[in-house]
């Protein structure tokens, strides 16, 4: 019997009749700390899975479902005020089957969802509270519910009562919304692929919509959007390189980088990067090293390099566990209360750094009154320096206060985008140390199967979604490019294998795994957000294998993935840069660097030596050597020779081969 079927010893329902003892309910079996969070709810939660179905449909009452995550603020408001109540739970215990999500550990569940909220409401995000028929279709939802009216939202248990009695007395028309919203969140028809003219569509629209002055997009809150920096980091031309370096160094001097710790909360409460919302998450400080790295590599600027070294030197220090693998995010909430841990006011300044204090006020943005609810988060206003010369103090004092909890969940997707970064700065830098823990994290990563397939969470229960199989592929890509070995691009080819077998069913590349789709509508995720989306970033890796030669993905294959997105491609081109980056590759496709030689053969080094520090949009670089399997495996790696060349190839035309270091630079420099 599966864990979800087991009621835990001691198991209690609220019934408002007695509100008193330790409540318990089946969520105390789950594994993730979010659930975990809400084991001792008088709730009757049930975790995402067919027995709330089942037991729905027994019960003939709708399902509530609330979805969250541990570093979520409003998530704990919500469970502090309406979860943890007893008279609240027993009115959600008669009248509904009761289940929570995770949306971290069940990222197919929440993307549909959220799709369901913006199309209910024009808005959406956590926590998420939604109600569905008992067969799981959509009907009703909305975020976070007060307990009594506030913020022209109605309380939570007059919503809970009005969607009892809608569905009691007027069932019909709830049927019929369910129905009408997955006609609509069923995916369009696939078509032929966009042509490139969608890609200046899109470029034209986020350059126009950019903030020219305080850098990034939007009026408001602001995110760091890597997905759409990214496509800028890929396209030539001067207004592209200077909309992205404005943000990239907006981010490095506001509040949203954690000058003192490292890394970068999860976005700015404002427009100026100021204020950061306190809550760190892995895929955001994962993608952003990344990003900062290529971004060095590309423009050469000295400090985006610095940036991008800093926060991994973060994601190793505070979240990386002693089984080598790493956590998924600091909380949002503060034992000290909002940003205690993070923030500052001048006398502590002074009892840390002493007379140091006064100077660094001025280039740190600290004053008396500070510039949130009295204390200062740190902003640069001058040269970095002087932090460097007290960073230490600073850490050491701010290390004694209480500290937001950890996530622990060990996420596949964002571990692996952790080890792709590493890879690269390892190969960028010379940096072996960074090499290493990258391949000790894919290698752990790789090993947590069960039943042959990969789990969402090492140690969890969920299947692995199209993100995990995407990012495990991406990493084995960046350290065979770091490491040369051919092991990394056979676990590319399988890994591609296994996204084709798992997710594609010849009309949707999904991201829930064709034999764990528990979902109304099968939809793919080409809309990026503040992560890549699966869909897009499972072309462009797979367009990585079909120019390695492996027969198991052609070219008309590639065409039709991208056709099942054409229509929201084109409906929505500046929300699908991922996708953008696709088409365009599609259309002008890899430069190969391909590396022949003994790795002991001073030729075979000193031409290593220059392939290493290069990294290009577009350009992938491949080793093989003497005996390698890899030739047999793609067919653009046979015939290449065995002596210490480097061959540059487009599609299936190579230059001729280069032998020299110099005559490599020159190639390149012309290129």
């Amino acid at each position: 019997m599966p864990p979800q079927d087991r009621l835990p010893e001691g198991y209690r329902v609220a019934d408002g009749t007695h509100t008193d003892g330790v409540w318990c309910n089946r969520l105390v079996l789950q594994r993730s700390p979010y659930l975990l969070q809400h084991a001792d709810n008088p709730v009757d939660w049930h975790p995402w899975g067919d027995t709330a179905f089942l037991e729905a449909t027994r019960r003939d009452v709708p399902i509530f479902l609330s979805i969250g995550y541990a570093a979520c603020h409003w998530c704990h408001v919500m469970e502090h005020e309406s979860f943890a109540d007893p008279t609240t739970a027993a009115l959600m215990n008669d009248r509904f089957v009761n289940v929570k999500v995770d949306r971290e550990e069940r990222p197919d569940v929440d993307a549909f969802f959220m799709e369901v909220l913006l199309k209910m409401n024009g808005e959406a995000g956590w926590p998420a509270s939604i109600w569905l028929t008992p067969d799981g279709r959509p009907f009703q939802g909305g975020t976070y519910y007060p307990p009594f009216f506030r913020y022209g939202v109605p309380a939570f248990s007059h919503a809970l009562k009005g969607v009892s009695d809608s569905w009691k007395h007027s069932r019909e028309h709830s049927l019929k919304r369910a129905a009408d919203l997955c006609a609509e969140l069923s995916p369009p028809e696939a078509g032929p692929p966009p042509t490139l003219a969608v890609v200046d569509t899109a470029l034209e629209a986020i350059l126009e919509s950019a903030d020219d002055r305080y850098g990034g997009w939007g009026y408001g809150a602001k995110f760091p959007m890597v997905p759409r920096l990214l496509f800028l980091l890929e396209t030539p031309g001067e207004e592209s390189k200077t909309c992205l370096l404005r943000v990239l160094e907006a981010m490095d001097r506001g509040g949203i980088h954690d000058h003192v710790g490292g890394g970068f909360h999860r976005y700015a409460v404002d427009m100026e990067w100021t204020v950061p919302h306190f809550e760190k998450m892995l895929y955001d400080n994962a993608l952003l090293a990344g990003l900062y790295l290529k971004a060095w590599a590309q423009h050469g600027e000295s400090r985006l390099m610095t940036v991008g070294c800093e926060t991994l030197e973060y994601i190793l220090d505070d979240l990386r566990g002693s089984d080598g693998l790493i956590a998924s995010s600091r909380d949002a909430d503060d034992p000290g209360g909002e940003g205690a841990f993070y923030t500052w006011t001048m006398p502590e300044l002074t009892e840390a750094i002493g007379r140091a204090a006064v100077p660094f006020s001025a280039g740190w943005s600290v004053t008396s009154g500070g510039n949130f609810e009295g204390r200062s988060v740190l902003n640069r206003v001058g040269s970095p320096e002087i932090l460097s010369a007290v960073r230490r103090r600073l850490l050491a004092y701010r290390s004694q206060r209480p500290a937001p909890a950890i996530d622990d969940k060990r996420v596949l997707t964002w571990n692996a985008q952790a080890a792709a970064a590493l890879a690269l700065a390892g190969r960028l830098l010379g940096e072996d140390r960074y090499t290493t823990i990258a391949q000790e994290i894919l290698d752990a990563l790789l090993a947590a199967r069960r039943g042959g397939a990969l789990l969402r969470v090492v140690g969890g229960e969920a299947p692995a979604v199209l993100d995990d199989y995407v990012a495990l592929a991406d990493a084995a890509v960046a350290l065979h490019e770091a490491t040369g070995a051919h092991r990394w691009l056979q676990v590319l080819s399988q890994l591609a294998g296994e996204i084709l077998e798992r997710f594609w069913d010849g009309a949707v590349l999904s991201l829930a795994p064709l034999a764990h789709d528990s979902l109304p509508v099968r939809r793919a995720q080409w809309i990026d957000s503040a992560e890549i989306a699966s869909a897009s970033e499972a072309v462009r890796i797979l367009q990585v294998v079909h120019a390695l030669g492996d027969s198991q993905v052609t070219h008309a294959l590639l065409d039709t993935l991208l056709g099942t997105g054409a229509a929201l491609i084109e409906a929505h081109p500046d929300a699908t840069p991922t996708a953008l980056r696709a088409l365009r590759r599609q259309h002008s496709p890899l430069t190969t660097m391909v590396l022949t030689g003994s790795p002991t053969d001073p030729e075979h080094a000193a031409l290593r030596g220059v392939l290493r520090r290069l990294w290009r949009p577009d350009t992938l670089i491949v080793e093989v050597h003497p005996a390698s399997p890899l030739p047999e495996q793609f067919s653009a790696l046979a015939g290449k020779g065995e002596a210490a060349r480097v061959w540059i190839c487009a599609g299936t035309s190579c230059q001729l081969p280069i032998r020299t270091p110099e005559a490599l630079r020159a190639a390149l420099a012309q290129d």
